[in-house]
């Protein structure tokens, strides 16, 4: 069920056009809105302003219930992405989850390279330190149909951005090389892609099931985003520093994962748990809001609700 056609009888009430002039002249505003009506409220703003929004909620099962609610009321279910929390407490070295991985990057590359998508995030999710907006972008590859591209190049690339080796694509992150075939799988997108080179040249970009790995529609461009928060080329930074902990107090078992995961920062690879070195990535701090463009929009439902959650 799509209700996107019921907008204009909101986008028409003074109340609303009072509202988007107010947030046009770049104010702060607080609107008092009831909770079943902040869906189809946020769509509608969405549709009338045409800029980036982020919604912050004090909970993650209170944004993943907003992203439903906002799908219903925009067309086609819009770009509403969840951004979600990591399932670890902060400094707890444990591996995010693969799902939620690939719903974090695939908020950023929408923040980057969508006009005016939606984000709803929970207070958590905006807490954790992240990969700033800049270092996001710079990652960012587009392969064209047609377009010649070193293969070899390409590869050291994913692997810089995050990206892993397996023989088989089957997850978001991944990557496999068969002669100058390239199967890789985008954060960002639904269905991993199988890049045909001949020589140097791309030939064909097809998208594939992952289960049966049969080829699907063929299309002209592959936007590759990072495969990760933590970008594994700025691993031998991170080793150092590493390098300097006492683990003399640590159980056995803890201070040889610790020194696994400097061997492999030194070596500039990915792992499952390199999140949990995200401080100590990038010198300044970054959260979801710093990939909010100047002209984007940031909602918090419930300030008090949020606040609480914070502290």
């Amino acid at each position: 069920m799509n209700l996107s056609g019921l907008l204009p009888l909101i986008e028409n009430l003074a109340a609303f056009r009072s509202l988007t002039a107010a947030l046009r002249a770049q104010a702060t505003v607080t609107a008092g809105v009831i909770e079943s009506a902040r869906a189809p409220m946020l769509a509608a703003l969405s549709r009338t302003l045409s800029v980036p929004i982020v919604i912050l909620t004090a909970r993650n099962d209170r944004a993943k219930q907003l992203v439903d609610e906002i799908g219903v009321w925009t067309q086609n279910g819009g770009s509403v992405h969840l951004f979600p929390e990591p399932e670890p407490l902060f400094y707890e070295r444990m591996p995010w989850s693969v799902e939620t991985i690939a719903a974090r990057l695939g908020a950023f590359a929408a923040l980057a390279n969508i006009a005016a998508p939606i984000i709803v995030a929970s207070a958590r999710a905006l807490m954790q330190r992240t990969v700033p907006s800049a270092d996001f972008r710079a990652g960012i590859r587009v392969l064209r149909r047609g377009e010649s591209k070193s293969l070899t190049e390409l590869l050291s690339v994913l692997v810089t951005l995050g990206y892993e080796y397996e023989a088989v694509v089957e997850a978001p992150g991944a990557f496999s090389r068969r002669g100058g075939i390239l199967d890789v799988w985008p954060p960002a997108n639904a269905q991993p892609v199988r890049v045909e080179f001949v020589g140097d040249e791309i030939a064909s970009l097809r998208a594939f099931d992952p289960a049966t790995q049969r080829s699907a529609q063929e299309s002209d461009a592959l936007t590759i985003v990072p495969a990760s928060e933590a970008l594994p080329g700025r691993g031998r930074d991170v080793a150092r520093a590493v390098a300097a902990w006492d683990l003399s107090a640590c159980h056995p078992i803890a201070a040889s994962t610790f020194k696994q995961d400097r061997d492999a920062l030194e070596e500039g690879r990915r792992f499952h748990g390199i999140e949990f070195y995200l401080p100590y990535f990038y010198p300044r701090a970054a959260s979801l809001a710093d990939h909010l463009s100047d002209t984007g929009l940031l909602v918090i439902e419930n300030w008090s609700k949020v606040e609480a959650t914070a502290q």
